[in-house]
């Protein structure tokens, strides 16, 4: 969903803003200081002193809930609509003392958070564009002169029955800023990607205008899109992420190639090769944005020559074609499994790489093909990112991932023993908002590790097991043996058209070093990946409720 955040100082123009802009763009505006204010509603009504005690009592027992009728924000607090009472002056006050309290935001954020993921919206508030939705698609910090803002809120206010003086509204206004700036959670900050709006000399109509034209540029960003491999495990997922965000998507697929995993999404479909250099050289056009994720996932029975040709020639006629066109930038879905596993080490993105270590078709096309891109970067003749996902799990798994086939297998009973060992697992989720986040805040020439957890074989297939309500675990294989089997293991696969569950490069996988670090890309991107066990948990789901699984049973 696309998300815009405003965050600022008080009497500055957000909230106003932040209606007539949501109006404007018929989306949902969410006012999430007014959860604030009716939490002070709700506590005022209890009659207690306002201590930790008290108001950590009253949040344990608080049904907070938020409304809308037509279009405007309702917030109910224990069953009574407050919404009339929110911008009283002592409430103000009052929700002034009880938004600092760290257990307090935290009662919000979700509230916050799983709001945001439901709806295009404007949200707006404290600390909105730094934690609760620090990867908005669009964020404005609004301030402006003390005394400007001062006079607005005597101007608010002076009609009422005892109206402060101007003196004493401004007073209060330096302290609430100072207040704002030094407490110690949901501080007053501007985010470093944050669009600032000084509202000093601006009327509204003004504000509003400069906000719309920083909301179209950042539509048209987004109109010339592509993206290869659509059809895959990360890639229709990726191409679902950037429809919700208003990506216009150019899907390229194969000749004749199945279209299940992107049947019904609204992206213009075109049919090609990445091997064909003359029609990539028509397809990429100026300012285009290239997500490259075609290439053959081979772990042990594609022959190297039609592996090389499409992951290292084809990535090159990509690439070649972005300089020649001037495409705005290139994402490029590498692999950890280039990376040098180093034993008893954290592993993060390489400053070189070591040849002699990286074993199996996939990964040294993908290396060749990394290094390809990341040299035309060093010349400057090339804006790209490059990332690196472990191993992928998570829904709308249509064609089966190598992962995926371990899973289902399992869930079918089919497979029929296991190593000892591990992997690091990440939500096929998390890797498409990493690539999205990677177009807007990555820096060309560097490579991003898109990691999760390292999960132990027998804990993924206990996960399984939690999933489907059963206790069945098949026994554990000597690694000797099962290597032994791998040479053979590719003949049989093969015969049964599918993909090896145990090959030479899946057993070293899972028998070497993964701890494999997100945090460049955490630091440098805002991406945040979820527990491993909830994509396999998902994996699971997906396939029952799309009828991969034959053990029977209703969705789940």
């Amino acid at each position: 969903m696309f998300n815009i955040a405003i965050d600022g100082t008080t009497s500055s123009g957000k909230t106003t803003i932040a209606k007539a802009l949501a109006k404007k763009l018929k989306f949902k505006v969410f006012d999430t200081g007014a959860l604030y204010r009716g939490i002070a509603c709700g506590f005022k009504r209890t009659g207690k002193r306002l201590n930790e005690k008290n108001l950590r009592d009253f949040i344990s027992k608080l049904e907070l809930k938020v409304e809308f009728v037509a279009d405007e924000q309702h917030v109910i607090v224990n069953g009574v609509d407050e919404t009339p009472n929110l911008r009283k002056e002592e409430i103000s006050v009052l929700s002034s003392q009880v938004s600092p309290f760290k257990f307090v935001r935290n009662f919000v954020l979700d509230m916050q958070r799983d709001f945001a993921a439901k709806n295009e919206c404007v949200m707006e508030g404290r600390d909105i564009t730094s934690v609760v939705l620090p990867n908005a698609d669009i964020k404005f910090f609004f301030d402006a002169d003390p005394k400007v803002r001062a006079q607005r809120r005597y101007d608010q206010q002076k009609s009422k029955p005892f109206p402060h003086t101007y003196k004493k509204v401004l007073e209060d206004l330096i302290a609430r800023d100072h207040s704002d700036e030094n407490r110690e959670h949901g501080r007053l900050v501007i985010a470093d990607d944050a669009v600032f709006v000084d509202s000093t000399d601006k009327n509204v109509d003004e504000m509003l205008e400069f906000c719309l034209q920083v909301v179209k540029k950042e539509f048209d960003s987004r109109k010339n899109c592509i993206v290869t491999g659509c059809t895959g495990h990360i890639g229709n997922v990726l191409v679902r992420l950037l429809l919700e965000n208003r990506y216009q998507v150019t899907a390229l697929v194969l000749p004749n190639e199945d279209l299940k995993p992107i049947e019904g999404l609204k992206v213009k479909l075109v049919q090609g090769d990445v091997t064909d250099r003359e029609f990539i050289f028509k397809l990429i056009k100026k300012d285009s944005l290239v997500f490259h994720l075609a290439g053959i996932i081979d772990i042990g029975n594609t022959p190297y020559e039609k592996v090389f040709q499409v992951n290292v020639e084809g990535t090159k006629n990509i690439v070649d074609a972005c300089i020649k066109n001037k495409a705005r930038r290139l994402l490029y879905t590498s692999t950890v499994n280039i990376i040098d596993p180093i034993d008893g080490r954290v592993l993060t993105e390489p400053k070189k790489f070591n040849e002699k270590i990286i074993q199996g078709a996939y990964a040294k096309t993908k290396y060749e093909a990394t290094k390809y891109i990341l040299q035309k970067c060093r010349e400057g003749l090339l804006d790209a990112v490059v990332l690196y996902p472990s191993a992928v799990v998570g829904p709308y798994d249509f064609k089966i991932s190598e992962v995926g086939q371990v899973i289902l297998d399992f869930m079918n009973r089919k497979l029929y023993g296991y190593v000892r060992g591990a992997y690091n697992f990440v939500d096929v989720r998390d890797i498409a908002e990493g690539l999205r986040l990677a177009s807007k805040r990555g820096k060309s020439g560097e490579s991003y590790i898109l990691s999760g957890q390292v999960t132990s074989f027998k804990t993924l297939l206990q996960v399984v097991n939690s999933v489907l309500g059963r206790k069945y675990i098949p026994p554990k294989f000597a690694l000797w043996f099962v290597k032994m089997f791998a040479k053979l293991s590719n003949v049989y696969y093969k015969m049964r058209g599918k993909k090896p569950v145990f090959s030479e490069y899946s057993i070293s996988a899972f028998t070497r070093n993964s701890n494999f670090s997100h945090k460049k890309a955490t630091k440098q991107l805002g991406y945040h990946p979820r527990p491993a066990k909830e994509g396999i948990v998902d994996s699971v789901r997906w396939f029952v409720n799309n009828g991969y699984y034959k053990g029977g049973g209703s969705k789940i």
